[in-house]
């Protein structure tokens, strides 16, 4: 069997009844370099991902001719999540304004719809904010964003969004629309500043002169 780790060949001997998951551990724990994580996997050829990849890693890994690992930093990882973040932030944030014109022009509907797509984007902003300072494993506490500690930094935009849950719950689009309109401006300064902080944090530097430093590459 073929077995690359980055594009390398590499030594590796699958068992009789291995697994594909259980050759992918392996591969990590002994031919890829240190601290780096497996990202990608490639049998015979094709890439897989998602449910595919779900259903591969149950075979037996002697089913397939060839396999391919790609890996990465946790720090390289962290600094490509924050960075599509705070792209995807930019980017509906023309909706969100959207939404807002719509809910004050009457058409609930449409307007429900938009803010449906930004409620989703948030989320992923708020994932990808606070799964990136675990992977980095840095100490939450000595985060500080802005000279406020992340606990605070993280707080607006939460109260915000839960205001919006309240009112549209409530159906109350008068409210709706202007906490969408007014309030939200501040909130997407403090993502922003918050993933700028996280890059920095992935890149090896120390918040004002406090906390551990992340890996760097």
């Amino acid at each position: 069997m073929d077995v690359f780790v980055d594009d390398h060949r590499v030594d590796f001997s699958p068992g009789d009844r291995e697994t594909l998951e259980s050759a992918v551990r392996r591969l990590q724990r002994e031919s890829c370099p240190r601290d780096h994580v497996v990202v990608g996997v490639r049998c015979d050829g094709l890439h897989l991902t998602g449910d595919e990849l779900s259903r591969a890693m149950d075979r037996p890994v002697g089913d397939f001719h060839s396999l391919e690992v790609a890996t990465s930093t946790p720090s390289a990882l962290v600094r490509g999540a924050a960075g599509e973040a705070s792209q995807m932030l930019r980017e509906v944030d023309e909706q969100r304004r959207r939404c807002a014109g719509l809910l004050s022009q009457g058409k609930t509907a449409e307007g429900i719809a938009a803010l449906t797509a930004c409620l989703g984007v948030w989320q992923q902003v708020h994932d990808a904010a606070t799964k990136s300072i675990h992977m980095l494993d840095i100490d939450p506490a000595s985060v500080r964003v802005g000279g406020q500690p992340l606990e605070k930094s993280l707080a607006l935009p939460m109260d915000r969004l839960q205001t919006v849950r309240d009112a549209l719950q409530s159906q109350d689009f008068v409210l709706l629309a202007d906490v969408l309109e007014y309030e939200f401006d501040e909130v997407v300064a403090q993502w922003q500043a918050l993933l700028a902080q996280i890059q920095q944090l992935a890149r090896g530097a120390v918040t004002d002169g406090e906390g551990r430093k992340a890996d760097s590459e």
